[in-house]
């Protein structure tokens, strides 16, 4: 029997139209690293359709950045025309299927705070009611961070639960390096709004009931990026940290600024707080130079703009 080259309708609508176009975009913009990212993780969608975004990153995204990490600066030219070529040809191949995959983000643009849809519903996104919670009565925990500018409007508060990750060195009785993160986003405005006092244990169980609203992850070893339904991509730069309440358990709590190149939000300012777990181990015995160790965490990500 002939095998016919056209894509199977299930792959075609498995595919994420906005993670290509990502793809589509930064390649342009020649950040290959970010386009091979995100064309993994569109095309990992669609070959394992029963695996989280947290999942695909796990089982994609180390690589690369082990690769990166380890990569020889007197690299051939040859072999980066060779990586440059790749790329363009499987974004070439992927163009038609952008634009034919349905669109995951909604036209309309407004602030998740109730998640009435539950996970496995196959029901179209659709445009929720207006928002019950008032976050305007919402302070943050004490700390030695600057606040929000009183320009800043709280939009969001998220429940960020990933893991920490960070990258061993050649000398192995010393600390790993932090490359990133990556975590997948819930909606904890209006838990937080109806009990202000509740920690981030407490809202870790708002992740049973509900949708996940986006993921953060690292564009690179510094950038961290922010995509959340709704409010449309944010890339940040660290500006200020302070120790948790429980150095020795906790990450710590960030202040970071949204930077204009690779955003596409309105979204100013994002603070982690109220972290739990997430630090590196002590050093890197038992393992070997290069390998990628991942510490589970959870964090609120308070979001300003």
């Amino acid at each position: 029997m002939m095998q016919s080259n056209s894509m199977p309708p299930e792959l075609l609508y498995s595919l994420d139209r906005e993670q290509v176009y990502m793809a589509l975009l930064f390649l342009i913009k020649i950040q290959l690293q970010r386009a091979s990212i995100y064309l993994l993780l569109a095309l990992g969608s669609s070959l394992f359709p029963s695996l989280s975004f947290l999942e695909l990153w796990k089982l994609f995204v180390p690589s690369i950045h082990t690769r990166l990490h380890n990569r020889n600066i007197n690299t051939p030219t040859t072999t980066t025309t060779t990586m440059y070529t790749s790329i363009i040809l499987t974004v070439a191949a992927l163009l038609p299927t952008a634009f034919a995959a349905p669109s995951r983000l909604p036209s309309h643009y407004f602030k998740r705070c109730a998640n009435e849809t539950a996970i496995n519903s196959t029901a179209p996104d659709t445009a929720p009611a207006v928002p019950s919670c008032d976050l305007s009565g919402l302070s943050q925990p004490a700390s030695t961070l600057a606040p929000p500018g009183s320009d800043l409007q709280l939009v969001l508060v998220a429940l960020g639960e990933g893991t920490q990750n960070y990258t061993c060195g050649a000398n192995l009785t010393t600390a790993p390096t932090a490359i990133g993160a990556v975590a997948q986003l819930f909606d904890a405005s209006c838990a937080l709004s109806n009990d202000p006092s509740a920690g981030t244990k407490a809202l870790g169980s708002i992740e049973e009931s509900a949708k996940s609203i986006g993921a953060h992850f690292f564009v690179d070893t510094t950038t961290p990026d922010f995509d959340i339904i709704g409010l449309g991509n944010t890339q940040a730069k660290k500006v200020e940290d302070c120790n948790a309440p429980s150095p020795t358990a906790d990450v710590k709590w960030l202040r970071l600024e949204a930077q204009a190149q690779g955003s596409t939000s309105a979204v100013k300012q994002i603070y982690r707080l109220n972290t739990v777990g997430g630090l590196a181990p002590g050093s890197c015995e038992g393992r070997a130079a290069g390998d990628i160790v991942t510490v589970d965490y959870q964090a609120q990500y308070w979001i300003y703009a």
